[in-house]
């Protein structure tokens, strides 16, 4: 499944929080949410931008995509800033709590409107929130055992309306497959390729590496070309299969472990591909794969956030991508774990 472009907001006066409203309103309404669960979202996004005119030292931004196609689709927000930070996230998390006196609906309400939530604060760092209105999961049930929870986001440049970067899953058999890729530049050839690669992508869920990389190669010549990354995740056995070409990086983030940088080559699939090297990586039940374009910069650590490595992979992939985006390009960061649900 391709995962849509988010959209991104500069919040910093009022007039924004009611921009980022009105385009969560109109994405509930997309997804045929109804009244209730639409006033949910809309309490939420109000709050979290608010929150950062108020509280963010010159504002923040939000990040808004939604997830899934058609009715009772998932929206994703998130809420990042480079403000003090918050010095007690349990104190903040109370209800009704308030450091200036001001009254909001508070982020424990936050927490119990989204069906999906979680918060990172670095004082002196900044802050980040992440909240999921998913209508769909409040009735179904979730099979027990492993799978894998992905979390990310792809960009546009900014100032540009489409992505030359995006992602895309397909979970198959207790394993899932991904494709990262960056179409060569920005903008809307950018965009053609990276929809070429991921229609291919999703048309082929059982072909090799080597053979999907060929395939990727002939569809794509007639495009700028891409960076491509492939991962197959097997929680099962607890390892990833990775091969890229071109820009795409990464690593695994092991709790208490140095990170593992993943290995891609030189090249551009459509116009120059070598061979294909596939590389095995542990990837404990727990650990992080985290992927992303050369729209972020390479000199992260995830240990370098304290307790960062076991947040949710959406707001891991957001705190990166505050901190590390370069700024002059599309950028996409996804993090992926493996859970156990109950």
């Amino acid at each position: 499944m391709e995962a849509p472009v988010a959209v991104r907001f500069t919040v910093d006066e009022p007039s924004g929080v009611g921009e980022v409203r009105r385009h969560a309103a109109a994405l509930a309404t997309q997804a045929a949410y109804d009244e209730t669960i639409a006033g949910e979202l809309s309490l939420i996004v109000t709050e979290l931008a608010t929150n950062l005119v108020k509280h963010a030292s010159g504002g923040g931004e939000m990040v808004i995509r939604p997830v899934g196609a058609g009715p009772r689709g998932a929206i994703e927000v998130l809420a990042l800033d480079r403000g003090p930070g918050i010095p007690n996230v349990t104190d903040a998390l109370r209800d009704r709590y308030s450091s200036t006196g001001t009254a909001g609906i508070g982020l424990g309400a936050v927490r119990r409107l989204a069906d999906t939530f979680d918060i990172h604060s670095d004082p002196g760092r900044g802050t980040a929130v992440y909240a999921r209105i998913d209508a769909a999961s409040r009735t179904a049930a979730k099979p027990p055992g492993l799978r894998v929870r992905s979390g990310g986001f792809s960009i546009a440049k900014r100032g540009e309306v489409e992505s030359g970067d995006g992602w895309a899953e397909r979970p198959s058999e207790g394993m899932t497959r991904v494709m990262v890729v960056d179409g060569v530049g920005h903008g809307p050839d950018a965009a053609r390729a990276t929809h070429e690669a991921i229609r291919l992508f999703e048309s082929q869920p059982t072909a090799s590496f080597g053979d999907l990389f060929g395939a990727l190669h002939a569809r794509l010549h007639s495009t700028r070309g891409a960076s491509i990354a492939l991962v197959d995740l097997d929680p099962g056995r607890e390892t990833v299969r990775f091969a890229g070409v071109g820009n795409i990086a990464g690593a695994v983030a092991t709790p208490g472990e140095p990170q593992r940088h993943v290995v891609s080559h030189p090249g551009t699939v459509g116009h120059e591909l070598g061979r294909i090297h596939e590389y095995d990586y542990a990837w404990p039940t727990g650990s992080l794969l985290i992927l992303h374009s050369d729209g972020a910069r390479t000199r992260w650590a995830v240990d370098a956030y304290p307790g960062l490595v076991r947040r949710d992979p959406a707001l891991v992939a957001g705190v990166l991508y505050r901190d590390f985006e370069r700024g002059n390009d599309d950028v996409t960061v996804v993090a992926l774990r493996a859970v156990r649900a109950a």
